[in-house]
């Protein structure tokens, strides 16, 4: 991070102080040293992902979904995963898809959204996917978050679709 800030301080005296561009060149091979390492640290995490995957990564409707056991849900999993962010185009955040037994489904606010218990470190809950009835296990899709309440931090899987 300083590395960019000063190369970036650099690259305004060049423009506003008519600095000579000779020193641009060390700025830039320090920061593709860091660039490089990111990029393998990445390379390396998607290794992990797909291993930890038990099914094939799949691409629908642009989302990049990965198969996962209620194991595979962890916190220590999910601060790994974090590692990678930022996230965005050409390099989506993935979401993860585990299944669950209907008997840990919850309906709440009358029936429109569910909550519920993926593990005994992993909570889901999902926004207007409530209307529907649960007769067998499901698959749920959504992308892991820390949640926050009342002081608490617990691991939750945004769910945004069910099959």
């Amino acid at each position: 991070k300083k590395t960019l800030e000063q190369r970036n301080n650099f690259l305004k005296q060049i423009k506003y102080n008519n600095k000579s561009q000779e020193m641009l060149e060390i700025w830039d091979e320090s920061l593709s040293n860091y660039a490089e390492k990111i990029y393998n640290y990445r390379a390396e995490y998607i290794e992990k992902i797909n291993s930890l995957a038990k099914g094939v990564v799949l691409k629908e409707k642009e989302k990049l979904i990965v198969d996962v056991t209620k194991d595979d849900l962890s916190e220590d999993n999910f601060l790994e995963f974090s590692k990678l962010a930022p996230f965005g185009e050409g390099f989506e955040e993935p979401y993860f898809k585990v299944k669950i037994s209907k008997d840990n489904i919850i309906k709440i606010s009358n029936g429109k959204h569910i909550r519920g218990s993926i593990s005994s470190s992993c909570s889901f809950i999902g926004w207007n996917l409530g209307e529907r009835e649960f007769l067998e296990d499901v698959y749920l899709i959504g992308k892991l978050e820390i949640n926050e309440f009342r002081g608490k931090q617990t691991l939750n899987l945004k769910v945004e679709e069910i099959q």
